[in-house]
């Protein structure tokens, strides 16, 4: 599960449970190797006005940015911040930590800077007591 949602004028909520943390990892390993990658989103978002049914990753050397891309959103950021996304990644798929700090990467959205922000949601343990 990933999924994505404007959480203010200068924020972006990612959310995603165990499975939805590997895919992020894998789509962004892929990125580091000067590949674009595209996750579909569990649900479409609404992010201002579009609607948005995937996140696509790329890798850059220049200033990071979020911009529309057909039926989706495309995240551009440098090795740097691809690398500390992977290790807070890592800590929650191998370690079951929550991704912290939550604070994913700040980047440019047209004129404003946005920070997206990155929340593992871990399932709820369900216990019955019997008598």
């Amino acid at each position: 599960m990933i999924k994505i949602n404007r959480a203010g004028k200068h924020a972006i909520d990612i959310r995603f449970d165990i499975k939805g943390a590997r895919e992020l990892c894998e789509a962004f390993r892929l990125t580091l190797t000067g590949e674009e990658a595209a996750i579909a989103l569990s649900e479409a978002a609404q992010i201002n006005s579009k609607k948005v049914k995937e996140l696509r990753l790329a890798q850059v050397n220049d200033e990071e940015s979020l911009h529309y891309a057909q039926s989706g959103l495309m995240l551009k950021l440098d090795s740097e911040s691809i690398e500390n996304i992977l290790d807070k990644l890592r800590a929650c798929i191998e370690e079951g930590k929550d991704f912290f700090p939550a604070e994913c990467c700040e980047v440019r959205f047209g004129k404003i800077n946005l920070t997206f922000y990155a929340f593992l949601e871990k399932a709820l343990e369900l216990t019955r007591k019997t008598d």
